[in-house]
């Protein structure tokens, strides 16, 4: 018996969450799968994982290295980030 061909890159993107926990409202996959430059969220697994085979669909979709980019560390909290991009502005404006 030949094994189901893996879905392509597109094939959940019509499918929606009804809350974004980082963005706390509905999104499509379709978002979930770019945010982050190009690559998933690192939080896909936690909000997409109970509805889709997760793990076929990503590695038929992106490379090891695309993976371990984005489930690789830790990711940072809301707070972190907001810190980081104040730290950055004030490099910037040179404080």
């Amino acid at each position: 018996m030949a094994k189901a061909k893996p879905p392509e890159k597109d094939a959940y993107d019509d499918m929606e969450m009804w809350r974004c926990r980082q963005l706390g409202g509905p999104v499509t996959f379709k978002y979930c799968r770019v945010m982050n430059e190009g690559l998933p969220c690192p939080r896909l697994p936690g909000c997409w994982g109970a509805r889709i085979d997760l793990i076929e669909y990503l590695e038929a979709n992106f490379a090891v290295e695309e993976m371990e980019k984005v489930f690789g560390s830790e990711s940072k909290t809301r707070l972190a980030r907001i810190i980081e991009t104040i730290n950055r502005v004030r490099e910037e404006k040179g404080e």
